[in-house]
């Protein structure tokens, strides 16, 4: 582990635990706000700069709030983002997801790329059934 990550992670600790062992992300902030914190060095301080990123997080919320209802048979109807996030030569970008899943090689990327990120969500749970799904997904995964 990078010693910037083991400082990080031993403050995270000691103010959990200062906190009666839970922790905002303002408190976090806070904490990190004074230039001599161990925490300080992990943030952009650049008020421009920052405020780009932030409006760049703001973009990226605002194209996932729009939803689209995919017919794939009469009967079954899925409700899915209408823009999703694809690799392409390195980047990514959004895309409209009906033109990612009517291209079968782009659909299977789309679908192994969701599976990996289901995957890692599971596995940050402590819950033996989430590390037994995270489990059957991943012998799923590379079945598809």
């Amino acid at each position: 582990m990078n010693a910037d990550y083991a400082a990080y992670n031993a403050e995270i600790d000691r103010l959990m635990t200062a906190n009666g062992g839970h922790l905002t992300e303002h408190e976090i902030l806070e904490a990190a706000t004074p230039a001599n914190s161990v925490l300080h060095p992990w943030f952009n301080w650049d008020d421009a700069a920052a405020g780009h990123r932030y409006r760049l997080d703001q973009a990226r919320r605002l194209i996932k709030v729009f939803n689209t209802q995919v017919r794939y048979t009469p009967t079954e109807v899925v409700v899915v983002p209408t823009y999703v996030s694809e690799a392409s030569d390195g980047e990514r970008s959004y895309v409209r997801v009906v033109e990612v899943i009517s291209d079968a090689d782009r659909r299977r990327a789309l679908v192994l790329d969701t599976l990996k990120r289901a995957v890692d969500i599971l596995r940050n749970c402590p819950e033996p059934i989430c590390q037994r799904l995270a489990d059957r997904l991943t012998a799923r995964r590379d079945k598809v």
